[in-house]
């Protein structure tokens, strides 16, 4: 758990000191700090001598790596406004697939890749030695390395950027009278409205997503390796969704306004992880879970591309960092808030209590409650929607007046 925390909060914290740094020197070249960072760091993790010196590590690699960030904020300053969604639809699905595919991988690895024979005459290792008996691991972080070293190189090879550093803005009169309610932190209003929807957003897909091993137990009833492999294939199931979804839906956000995109997909996805909570063995799980993510992959791009269009062309990479540190954020509120829902139904509920002809368990309960927040907090995006409209209108308004 500390290792997964000290990623999170170093990625957490980062983001956006290196999306402020990517608006002076570039987005390309924060890139190239994140792959090749990312390659050499996520390898030392091999020739770590203790569990302490692994989680440090582990934070200082999460500090300087962080890919996605800067390849949307590249992909913005590159691509024409109007195939903004698109763009970072393709984004996102590529995302969606190497995560997919690297967990597939990495299993592999891991399980199959022991020292053996065929090591032994290359190296001729002390097999009593903690690097021998985590070998299977480090040929996996040894893989990690070759495949963001290769990323960085086409990165450095065959993508180009013209970038231009934005001149200093002087200060005004007009602009240190400018109303708070207009210019608060420099973005506006509207943009911090796009950037709440964004972390409830996030925090509406992800809330469940560190149960769902615990949700399979409960819903198949199986314990161990099995649960774990049904897990596997459910989640692989998710993935395959929103790699549709990011590809169709953001095509379709270049095209109409957000409202007619973000509400249907959160009464959707309502409905399907409803269906998550309440399904009673795993078929119906794992087809919910594809309808969950087949609708609502879409959300990360559709909200993107109305955050590109919102936001000064010269400040976003550092909008993007900080909508990756939301993302983050939104996953370790949904944790915890999965953890306290729980421990509520630890606390006040009893085995073998009825309720509504229902025989408890307080630990089904806990892990369907958790994926029923998740569904509340998806039909919640409606109101958000007509929020962020409102502050949008605002801000063209303002706009217009100002031109006049």
């Amino acid at each position: 758990m500390f290792f997964g925390v000290a990623g999170s909060l170093a990625l957490f914290f980062s983001f956006p000191l290196w999306g402020m740094v990517g608006d002076r020197k570039g987005r390309r070249l924060m890139l190239l700090r994140a792959t090749f960072c990312s390659g050499i760091l996520f390898a030392s993790y091999m020739f770590a001598p203790a569990v302490g010196v692994l989680i440090l590590m582990r934070f200082i690699a999460g500090f300087f790596s962080g890919t996605v960030s800067p390849a949307q904020a590249l992909v913005v300053s590159t691509t024409p406004e109007k195939h903004h969604g698109f763009a970072l639809g393709m984004l996102s699905s590529s995302v969606w697939v190497g995560n997919a595919i690297g967990f597939v991988l990495g299993g592999f690895v891991v399980k199959y890749c022991q020292y053996n024979a065929f090591w032994d005459r290359l190296f001729h290792l002390n097999k009593e030695s903690v690097f021998v008996k985590c070998w299977s691991y480090n040929v996996a972080f040894s893989l990690t390395m070759a495949l963001f070293v290769i990323a960085g190189f086409i990165t450095l090879f065959c993508v180009r950027e013209n970038f231009v550093p934005p001149p200093p803005k002087p200060k005004t009169v007009a602009d240190a009278g400018r109303s708070s309610a207009w210019a608060l932190g420099g973005f506006g209003c509207s943009v911090y409205a796009i950037l709440g929807m964004f972390l409830w957003m996030s925090f509406a897909r992800r809330c469940d997503e560190n149960y769902i091993s615990l949700l399979v137990e409960v819903v198949s009833g199986l314990k161990g390796q099995a649960a774990a492999d049904i897990a596997g294939y459910i989640s692989g199931i998710g993935a395959v969704g929103c790699f549709i979804a990011a590809i169709s839906v953001g095509f379709i956000s270049d095209h109409f306004a957000p409202r007619k995109i973000i509400i249907p997909i959160a009464i959707v996805g309502f409905l399907a992880m409803l269906a998550q909570a309440f399904a009673p063995n795993s078929w119906v799980l794992g087809g919910a879970r594809f309808m969950t993510f087949a609708v609502a992959g879409g959300l990360e791009p559709t909200v993107l591309a109305l955050l590109s269009r919102e936001s000064p062309p010269e400040r976003r990479g550092t909008i993007f960092g900080l909508c990756a540190s939301l993302r983050i954020f939104g996953l370790l509120l949904g944790t915890v808030l999965g953890w306290a829902v729980m421990r509520l139904c630890d606390r006040f509920l009893h085995e073998g209590q009825t309720i509504c002809g229902i025989v408890v368990d307080p630990h089904g309960f806990g892990i369907r409650g958790v994926v029923f927040l998740g569904a509340l907090a998806m039909l919640s995006l409606i109101p958000w929607v007509f929020f962020v409209e409102r502050m949008v209108a605002s801000r063209h308004r303002q706009l217009e007046e100002a031109g006049r």
